[in-house]
C-alpha cells in the first residue's frame, strides 16, 4: 500500500478509537448517574431524602473515581518524569481517601509509599495534613510499633465534596447535569 493510503487508515483508527472512548466515557458516566437515581427512589420510584445507604454508595462510587485518579497519576509518572508533578500531599489524600471509601486501613508506612516520595519527605507531609486537621494517626492497638494514618471527618467531607464536585462537572461536560440529582 502507498504511504497515504496508510495514513489516512491509521487516522481514521485513530478517529474510531477516540470515538469509541468517548462513547464509553459518556455511558459511564451515565451509569454513574443513573445509579445514584436508583439509590435515591424508593421502592414507588418517588424521589426520597438521602438515606445513610445512599451516603455510603456515593461515598463508594467517589472512592471509585479517586481511586482512577490515583492510577492515572501513576500512569503519567510511567511516561513523564515525577519531578514534573511530585505533590505528596495530593497522593496521600487520595490513598487514605480510597481506603476510607472501601473500608481499609493504612499504615503510615503504606501511605508513605503511596506518596511517592522518599521517607521523610512523605513523613513531613503526613505531619502537614496532620496540622491541617485532615489526617489523623491512630496507635496501633495490637501492635506498639505500627501506627495508622486516616482522613478525619472534616478530611473525608472536603475530599468528597471534592470528588463530588469533579463528578458533576463531568456531567455538564458531557450533558447529562439535569438527568439526576
Amino acid at each position: 500500500m502507498n504511504a497515504p493510503l496508510m495514513s489516512r487508515i491509521a487516522q481514521d483508527l485513530s478517529a474510531d478509537r477516540s470515538s469509541l472512548a468517548g462513547r464509553l466515557a459518556l455511558f459511564g458516566t451515565q451509569m454513574l448517574k443513573l445509579a445514584g437515581e436508583i439509590s435515591r427512589r424508593g421502592p414507588s420510584g418517588e424521589h426520597r431524602e438521602a438515606a445513610p445507604d445512599d451516603l455510603h454508595a456515593d461515598r463508594a462510587l467517589l472512592g471509585l473515581f479517586a481511586a482512577e485518579v490515583y492510577r492515572d497519576r501513576r500512569r503519567r509518572a510511567r511516561h513523564l518524569s515525577a519531578r514534573l508533578f511530585g505533590e505528596p500531599a495530593w497522593d496521600i489524600l487520595l490513598d487514605l481517601y480510597v481506603a476510607a471509601c472501601r473500608g481499609q486501613s493504612v499504615s503510615v508506612s503504606n501511605a508513605c509509599l503511596a506518596a511517592d516520595a522518599p521517607a521523610s519527605t512523605a513523613l513531613r507531609w503526613v505531619q502537614h495534613l496532620q496540622a491541617e486537621g485532615l489526617v489523623e494517626r491512630l496507635a496501633d492497638p495490637k501492635d506498639a510499633r505500627r501506627h495508622y494514618v486516616r482522613l478525619t471527618d472534616a478530611g473525608m467531607d472536603r475530599m468528597s465534596a471534592y470528588f463530588a464536585e469533579c463528578r458533576e462537572d463531568l456531567l455538564v461536560e458531557f450533558g447529562l447535569a439535569g438527568v439526576a440529582a
